[in-house]
């Protein structure tokens, strides 16, 4: 019994037995019968089992021998790697995404896929980072195509971690499975306010726990909304002296919800062909369509006021809004920088752009408000605030990452301040935008 019990062999008792000392109301009959089918154990050569006598030590380590040959083929280990993951860095709350496909190699009927675990890995250490940013986590099995049926699989995250087991996942052929993840991001009317700024940073492996992880996706952050930046002044236009339109821009907000914006930094090169300084740039002005916006706080950066009479210095323009500029809920608003030339000559030139950088550099410190890479405006504490003054936030760089800025107004009361603190904590840089699109706008006289 204890061997075929440990070996998890099968019952077997055709044909019956044929020992005179084995009758069928034994309790071992099966057991016993089972063993000489299956060719583990067998009778004396004068047809009797004996079964009241001792086993000896030979007869039972002869039946482990023998029955090691009924255990099934030893896992062999799986290996992945991955062949998208998603490329867009924001994850709309209340959406469902698509994060990554991978090929599984070495699946067979015997060797399935069986057990997954894919884990909000945040900080890289290969433990679960509980946080209330993903729903449900879906996995879809698919074998190379025309070889058998998709699987379709769904899990909570729970504290972090969502576990499968029983997949059942494998190719029939040669080829690998292949192996996708989407995730359910939470709602804001499930989380509330702290689902903006939430981050999820997935690690998928075919183990508990998950210390052999596959291939690894990016940080992404979650957000109520994304805006979408398009460029309306690509290509090069007419330099002349005069008041010209240095660069314009689209700001389209969702069907979910407005948009703040609270500042954004133009590079501006000036190339004066002789060098002789004359060709200059003053009387800074943001429309929004036809209409200036007198809230626009325009300054280069030297900190100088560069509305009016005073020539740029540097090669940024700072623009802030006293008031938040606001896109509602599934509008556009076109805007468009201009300002006065002065001493232009053959060959001059004058181009400018949106500053990137942001989309690829979430900000880090801000931990006071409870979602990472999320703050308000302006604090002297540096925990809560993306500018540690005033004078920063309309001329300066206190942390790189900063050259857009802009609200989903996810905040249950939703503040545009700009005293110490006094803003909602709804804030964010350009991290995830699609910034790099918005190629330069030249100027230039030839």
């Amino acid at each position: 019994k204890m061997v075929f019990l440990a070996f998890g062999l099968q019952e077997t008792l055709d044909p019956p037995a044929t020992a005179e000392d084995l009758n069928e109301a034994d309790w071992f009959y099966d057991y016993v019968t089972s063993l000489v089918n299956l060719g583990v154990a067998e009778y004396y050569t004068d047809g009797r089992f004996s079964p009241a006598d001792p086993a000896s030590s030979c007869f039972v380590n002869l039946a482990i021998e023998r029955a090691e040959e009924f255990l099934p083929e030893p896992a062999t280990s799986l290996t992945a790697d991955l062949v998208t993951a998603s490329p867009f860095r924001i994850l709309v709350a209340g959406t469902t995404n698509s994060m990554a496909q991978y090929r599984v190699y070495g699946t067979s009927a015997t060797n399935p896929l069986n057990v997954l675990t894919i884990i909000n890995d945040l900080d890289g250490d290969g433990q679960p980072d509980a946080n209330a940013a993903i729903s449900q986590v879906h996995v879809n099995c698919s074998p190379p195509s025309g070889t058998g049926n998709d699987l379709h699989f769904s899990s909570s995250m729970a504290n972090g971690q969502a576990g499968f087991a029983n997949l059942g996942c494998y190719s029939e052929t040669s080829d690998p499975l292949t192996l996708n993840v989407s995730i359910d991001v939470s709602s804001r009317a499930a989380v509330g306010e702290s689902i903006s700024g939430q981050q999820i940073r997935l690690s998928v492996t075919d183990g508990f726990p998950a210390s052999d992880a596959w291939p690894g996706l990016p940080t992404y952050v979650v957000r109520t909304m994304l805006p979408t930046f398009t460029n309306l002044s690509s290509g090069s236009t007419m330099l002349a002296n005069g008041e010209m339109m240095l660069f314009s821009y689209g700001v389209t907000a969702m069907n979910i919800n407005a948009v703040g914006l609270a500042r954004l930094v133009f590079g501006i090169d000036i190339h004066d062909e002789d060098a002789g300084g004359e060709l200059q740039l003053s009387h800074f002005a943001l429309y929004r369509g036809g209409t200036l916006i007198t809230d626009a706080n325009i300054f280069d950066a030297n900190g100088n006021d560069i509305t009016g009479s005073n020539f740029m210095a540097g090669s940024e323009v700072f623009v802030t809004f006293s008031s938040e500029e606001v896109i509602v809920a599934g509008g556009t608003n076109a805007y468009y920088l201009r300002a006065e030339v002065i001493g232009v000559e053959l060959d001059d030139w004058v181009e400018t752009r949106i500053q990137t950088g942001d989309e690829a550099l979430p900000l880090t410190g801000l931990t006071s408000e409870g979602s990472p890479n999320t703050g308000r405006l302006i604090s002297s504490l540096a925990t809560v605030g993306l500018f540690p003054s005033l004078i920063q936030f309309q001329a300066g760089h206190p942390q790189p990452g900063l050259n857009v800025i802009w609200s989903d107004r996810s905040a249950d009361v939703h503040l545009y301040n700009l005293t110490d603190s006094g803003s909602s904590p709804d804030w964010t840089n350009g991290y995830g935008l699609e910034l790099d699109s918005l190629s330069p706008h030249a100027l230039i006289n030839d």
